[in-house]
């Protein structure tokens, strides 16, 4: 027999996963808009920063594209999560 989750758990997961789409979404837009610190950090920031081998030999179009990739990963799995968290929801509130 399969235990029922609280349905506190099942909202905050939700909701923390929707961080991560906001997340991921906001990694994209500021890449698309240059204006991503991974990729161009500030000024004060940039003693505190450095940059592996990898993203060293990538050159800046390979950055961008990780940017690009990392931001709808976000975007993608955690919506994915999203959705098979609010059917488990649905399913306990009698909906499905």
């Amino acid at each position: 027999m399969e235990k029922e989750t609280p349905l506190f758990q099942l909202l905050s997961e939700v909701m923390w996963l929707q961080v991560f789409v906001i997340l991921g979404i906001m990694i994209i837009r500021s890449t698309k808009n240059g204006t991503n610190i991974f990729l161009d950090p500030p000024p004060w920031l940039r003693p505190w920063i450095t940059k592996s081998t990898l993203w060293s030999l990538l050159g800046r179009q390979g950055e961008i594209f990780l940017s690009y990739l990392i931001g709808s990963l976000f975007v993608a799995i955690a919506s994915i999560l999203a959705i098979q968290r609010l059917l488990v929801l649905a399913r306990q509130l009698g909906y499905l």
